[in-house]
């Protein structure tokens, strides 16, 4: 979902959601750390990678373990709907996923201050009313944490999910997008078999239906 005109690149994607416990932090960017930092991470590693072996469009889990770098491991939701995976993660992972979370790009001619009233209404207007939401480890309820990422770029590939053309893809990478969302963040996990599950309800507002399911194998 997207608008492109002459002066403007906005884009919004709804991708996944939970209810949960929303907290203040004294990070300047209005996200609890480090959840602000792996927001823009995850949506960097959501939409740089190519359609083909996107993870948000995986139907399995079949594309669990791409571009998965370092002590966090991210998870997926989808553009909407449900979708079962089977995905083996090696053990010492942190696992951190959006269950609703929205993403905004710059108004290019706009000053810095106007960027960020537009930034946080924007945001702001495309997820509040999200609200009938959960997620789940081993069936008992996880803690959910509201944010607004960091500014961040995105690299789009010329096979990428939002079906952006060249010179939209030249503009994301110069002006910076910013996402406000529903995280979870977990500790690593035992060895062994656990079950995640989200899943998002539509409320007055809010039209998203999605119930995601991660078999997960620790090893």
């Amino acid at each position: 979902m997207k608008t492109i005109n002459k002066y403007r690149i906005a884009i919004t994607v709804v991708l996944a959601m939970t209810a949960g416990t929303l907290f203040a932090s004294p990070n300047p960017s209005g996200g609890p750390m480090p959840y602000a930092r792996l927001a823009a991470q995850w949506w960097q590693w959501a939409l740089e990678t190519p359609t083909a072996q996107n993870p948000v469009l995986d139907p399995t889990g079949e594309f669990c373990d791409i571009n998965q770098n370092g002590k966090y491991w991210l998870l997926a939701g989808t553009f909407g709907g449900d979708a079962e995976r089977w995905c083996t993660i090696p053990a010492g992972k942190s696992l951190f996923f959006p269950v609703v979370n929205t993403v905004s790009g710059a108004f290019l001619n706009d000053p810095p201050k106007t960027k960020a009233i537009r930034y946080i209404r924007s945001l702001n207007e495309g997820i509040a009313a999200c609200t009938n939401i959960s997620a789940t480890l081993d069936g008992k309820r996880v803690t959910i944490v509201h944010e607004r990422s960091i500014p961040f770029v995105v690299h789009l590939p010329s096979d990428n999910v939002l079906g952006a053309t060249p010179d939209t893809i030249i503009n994301l990478m110069i002006a910076p997008s910013v996402d406000e969302g529903d995280y979870v963040l977990l500790n690593p996990l035992s060895q062994g078999n656990h079950d995640i599950v989200f899943e998002s309800v539509s409320a007055p507002g809010c039209n998203i239906e999605l119930k995601v399911t991660y078999h997960l194998n620790i090893e």
